[in-house]
């Protein structure tokens, strides 16, 4: 980051990883800010795999197995 900082790119990252929404208004709307537990899955399985820079492995969102498959629905959701 800091080489792409001295050239003088930005990147700018925004959202959430975890992208169901199908799943989780009916949640939201009933008031439970509690996540289920795929997406807490999920989420737990992206920072790991980020934070050892193994970012191929980030490339195939199916195989994060069922939480991956439950938190990106779709690939335009990725």
């Amino acid at each position: 980051m800091q080489e792409l900082r001295k050239r003088g790119v930005l990147i700018v990252g925004s959202g959430n990883v975890v992208h169901n929404l199908r799943q989780s208004m009916p949640k939201l709307i009933a008031g439970d800010a509690q996540p289920f537990a795929w997406a807490t899955e999920f989420d737990k399985c992206v920072k790991q795999r980020t934070d050892r820079r193994e970012f191929s492995t980030l490339l195939d969102v199916q195989k994060a197995g069922a939480s991956g498959a439950l938190s990106v629905p779709t690939p335009d959701h990725y």
